[in-house]
């Protein structure tokens, strides 16, 4: 169960991708967006998830947010690239290196606002 605990952020991230994929192949059926707007709604939900997570996550540290925040972006884009490799879409484009950077920098600002937002009475 402790292992479960670790991971559960990770599990509940593949859970939203594949939400957000279904979802997006709904509507891309029905309404045939543009590939482009498509890779703006995914870049966008998908960072204001992290977002949201690592505010929660950095409610529970006491100290060191922005190192936190680095060690988790980087898990979540590892975790992210190997993904990608198992979909078989493993290009490492300049795109998709500016979308890991913008990825762990969320990171980094969803643990800071969550040590900041943190109640201290508790």
């Amino acid at each position: 169960m402790k292992i479960l605990n670790k991971f559960s952020y990770f599990i509940n991230l593949l859970i939203y991708i594949i939400i957000m994929a279904i979802v997006l192949t709904i509507i891309n059926l029905f309404l045939n967006i543009n590939q482009i707007i498509n890779k703006i709604i995914i870049l966008v939900s998908l960072n204001i998830y992290i977002l949201i997570q690592n505010i929660k996550l950095g409610k529970r540290i006491t100290n060191k947010a922005y190192i936190k925040g680095l060690k988790q972006g980087t898990l979540t884009v590892i975790f992210l690239y190997i993904l990608s490799l198992i979909t078989f879409t493993f290009k490492l484009t300049m795109n998709r290196i500016i979308y890991y950077i913008i990825t762990i920098v969320i990171c980094i600002l969803g643990h800071i606002i969550g040590i900041n937002k943190k109640d201290l009475n508790n």
